[in-house]
């Protein structure tokens, strides 16, 4: 028998413990980096690609289609109400919608060519909501956030101030929260009207995400905090500071993914006090994650999607 070289039994280990957690690898039609993924129901998904492409399945990501919402455009989220309609935004104030499950878009976009637009919202087929950053001012992450009541004929700008507005989280019929540097800006009325809270923290915190009353917010250099009375107040559970973490979904009050650059996948399942790192079988930066009811879904860097079945 031929001896394993040490390296080739490091790759063997690690390839054998990622299959063990359970991630699994799916093929899409899309190959640049994936910049976001939702779920309207198990079965039906949506991923959009920072190369303006557009994929969607119909059998719980066994098989993918592929549509382009604009070629070369580098989107950065999206948002569906059901499994027809939703929007996408990205670069240059772009926004778009689709009434057919992705099939074709419309150009809706707010005409502020220098916003960039990180991540939206939709409540219904007529209201939405966008936050990003404007690349215009210096420094150059002076947040913005706008909203439409119109399926986008019209935008208005929202009267929130702060730096580095990033991903938005909404509970049906719950508040509507986003984060800014130190501050957490929240409503209750679907983005009209906010209020604010103060002295969070001085870290940049990339995403945030709640289920009952346990909430977590990621950002750079392992920024992570918890909270355990629905954002009310928050208690710092720092990670290592060379993980720039990017996505985190709160399952329940007890189970927390946290996904990360260089496939940093964070496991708690004690409500935050501490997690574990997952391996995975294949190295790329996570950007986005999703609980898609029956299995925690994983997208990012060259294509690449994957999946755990959650118990």
């Amino acid at each position: 028998m031929k001896k394993l070289t040490a390296s080739l039994l490091i790759a063997l280990i690690l390839n054998t413990s990622g299959s063990a957690q359970g991630w699994q690898v799916v093929n899409t039609p899309l190959f640049t980096n994936i910049t976001g993924i939702t779920f309207v129901h198990p079965d039906t998904g949506f991923i959009i690609s920072a190369g303006g492409k557009f994929a969607y399945t119909h059998d719980g990501g066994s098989t993918w289609q592929r549509t382009t919402v604009q070629k070369d455009l580098q989107l950065e989220d999206l948002s569906f109400i059901n499994s027809n309609i939703g929007v996408v935004c990205g670069r240059f104030g772009s926004v778009f919608i689709t009434s057919d499950g992705g099939m074709t878009f419309k150009d809706i976009s707010t005409g502020d060519t220098t916003h960039l637009y990180i991540d939206i919202q939709m409540f219904d087929k007529n209201t939405f909501m966008v936050t990003g950053l404007d690349t215009d001012n210096d420094p150059p992450f002076v947040g913005v956030a706008v909203r439409t009541e119109d399926a986008g004929v019209s935008w208005h700008p929202l009267d929130v101030k702060g730096l580095g507005f990033s991903e938005i989280f909404y509970s049906k019929g719950g508040e509507t929260i986003f984060p800014a540097f130190g501050r957490i800006f929240r409503s209750s009325d679907q983005g009209k009207t906010w209020r604010l809270t103060t002295g969070v923290s001085e870290g940049q915190a990339r995403a945030l995400s709640f289920a009952g009353k346990t909430g977590a917010m990621v950002g750079p250099r392992g920024f992570c905090m918890i909270s355990s009375d629905k954002g009310a107040t928050w208690s710092q559970r720092p990670q290592d500071k060379l993980q720039h973490l990017i996505a985190v979904e709160v399952i329940s009050e007890n189970e927390i993914f946290i996904g990360g650059t260089s496939s940093v996948m964070l496991h708690s399942t004690n409500g935050g006090m501490t997690f574990q790192k997952e391996l995975l079988a294949k190295t790329f930066d996570i950007f986005d994650l999703e609980d898609a009811g029956d299995k925690i879904w994983a997208v990012g860097s060259d294509g690449t999607v994957m999946f755990k079945e959650l118990r």
